[in-house]
């Protein structure tokens, strides 16, 4: 009798079981349609020496092919008579990614078409996420994800634009593997041939990715027994999203969660309701979120920027004049035009036009994982109506005729800047990615170091609440609280167990949300806790 398995193993180090989790042990992986199933045994207690074997279910189990290594990740997926293969290297020792670490390798069959060192996914070698005892480039394996299969040319709309050639009929050649970096990007790979593809190629065509949680490891029992472990896939994470990048209240009382994988979440006060590509969403990553004055949400994201009215979504790209669908900040000034910072370059939006805005290129850094001569990463208008632009080249001012610049000639502690608030004193602050956060009163630059109570360098995101207290994050840092007069730190002591939040806001009850790496968090005035699926929503 032919058993159908149904399993996905992972194995997950994490600190507090780094030296039991950490030995090596037989483990058995299958594909989501249970034919095809692969078993991994090792030769020590750690590292990759093995063997693995893939498998096709049938009589006796037919043997397709076998690799002289061990792994603990390792991806399976049917394509017609071929069988995709996808390996995940083991967390890099040391803190630098590098070329001789592997961390994704891509084969068809027996035959390797394409290995990813550390490196090549974290662009810079600094770019990892650092653990107590290990270190990643990858935060999140989504898996393997289908195109959207179109419907019959007959069922085409009226509408349809005649004049374009049709797409091709989903084939087992649509389908892709993609991974989200500790950073937030997401990579997107063919399996035809393992190399990489942009998510204007593939993103928007591609049916959301199942999740599944992890099944026991199989020890010594035979694959029928991991029958019982088919539940598991129906459960779903109680985390909202692995990583929250921005959080916004809108005027009815909805709260928005800009995810870096998810799409955008919306919290109503009973439920939560998710929105990605396939509810008309325009990307994966949301980087901004604000609200104009007709009460209409506007969302930056991977993909372009979103509109939504309260009904419906309305999305903008580059088709429509925006200057790059990769957007990462966006504001409404106080005479109601949309600013967006792009991958490359500013656009500015009156409601009908999209105009491009020049802000001169500036050195790449390349220690980021996506990086440019042109990303603006904030765009902030301060009280007198001039406009902040951060880039990787220093900050540059917008006053309504002329373009100014202020960089580390002048005393910014970092040109490589994330952030830019002003605070209700007057006072610029600037959050760098190299060199923490300094503030500037207009003729001199203050840095905040050490000697003031913050450890650190590098700081994403500046808010400041109801109450005047400015909150910044810091990288393996945790998060800062400035009064005015002292720095308060909040970490793992104070109940934060994330070392990597990215933002902070404000609700209209005085609730203080934090987001970032492991999701939705939320400061009572005393601690810190973490908010999932099921809440806490109050205190």
């Amino acid at each position: 009798m032919r058993t159908i398995i149904m399993c996905i193993v992972l194995s997950l180090c994490t600190a507090a079981s780094a030296d039991r989790e950490g030995l090596n042990r037989t483990r058995v992986f299958a594909s989501s349609s249970g034919y095809i199933y692969a078993r991994s045994e090792p030769r020590d207690n750690h590292g990759t020496v093995g063997v693995t074997k893939i498998y096709r279910v049938a009589a006796g189990d037919q043997l397709i092919c076998e690799f002289p290594w061990y792994t603990r990740q390792l991806y399976l997926y049917q394509l017609g008579s071929d069988v995709a293969i996808v390996r995940k290297g083991l967390w890099p020792r040391g803190r630098k990614a590098n070329p001789d670490s592997l961390s994704l390798e891509f084969y068809l069959n027996d035959k390797l078409l394409k290995r990813y060192s550390t490196l090549d996914i974290a662009v810079g070698p600094d770019n990892v996420f650092a653990s107590v005892s290990h270190h990643r480039v990858i935060s999140r394996i989504h898996g393997f994800r289908r195109r959207v299969p179109l419907p019959p040319e007959s069922q085409a709309p009226d509408d349809a634009d005649k004049t374009k050639e049709p797409r091709e009929r989903r084939t087992p050649r649509d389908v892709f593997f993609e991974v989200q970096t500790t950073d937030g990007r997401l990579l997107i790979f063919d399996l035809w041939a393992g190399e990489q593809v942009t998510e204007q190629q593939a993103g928007a065509l591609v049916e959301p990715r199942v999740r599944a949680s992890r099944l026991p490891p199989p020890q010594e029992k035979q694959l029928s027994n991991y029958d019982s472990g088919l539940a598991f896939l129906e459960r779903t994470p109680q985390t909202i999203s692995e990583f929250v990048r921005r959080i916004f209240q809108d005027s009815n009382g909805n709260l928005w969660f800009g995810t870096n994988g998810d799409g955008v979440v919306r919290y109503d006060g009973d439920s939560l309701e998710y929105f990605s590509i396939n509810e008309g969403f325009g990307g994966r990553a949301v980087r901004g979120i604000v609200e104009d004055k007709d009460g209409s949400v506007w969302f930056g994201t991977s993909g372009g920027v979103t509109k939504y009215d309260g009904q419906s979504f309305t999305n903008f790209t580059e088709n429509d004049g925006l200057i790059n669908n990769d957007v990462w900040s966006i504001v409404i000034d106080s005479k109601g035009i949309i600013w967006i910072g792009t991958l490359q370059g500013v656009s500015r939006f009156d409601g009908e036009v999209f105009t491009p805005f020049d802000i001169p290129e500036v050195e790449p850094d390349p220690t980021r994982g996506v990086s440019s001569a042109r990303i603006v990463h904030c765009i902030m208008e301060d009280s007198k109506g001039r406009m902040w632009f951060a880039t990787n080249g220093g900050a540059y001012i917008y006053d309504g005729k002329t373009l100014s610049h202020i960089s580390e000639k002048d005393g910014l502690c970092n040109n490589s800047v994330n952030c830019i608030l002003e605070g209700k004193d007057g006072n610029i602050w600037f959050a760098t990615h190299h060199n923490g956060v300094c503030r500037y009163d207009g003729k001199s630059f203050t840095h905040i170091t050490a000697k003031d109570g913050v450890i650190g360098t590098e700081a994403w995101d500046l808010y400041q609440d109801s109450k005047g207290n400015i909150w910044f994050p810091i990288e393996n840092s945790g998060v800062y609280r400035y009064d005015g007069k002292s720095f308060t730190n909040f970490q793992k002591e104070q109940g934060l167990t994330t070392n990597a939040i990215q933002c902070t806001f404000e609700d209209n009850q005085g609730r203080l949300w934090l987001g970032g790496w492991m999701g939705l968090f939320r400061y009572d005035g005393k601690s810190i806790f973490s908010v999932g699926k099921n809440g806490p929503w109050t205190n």
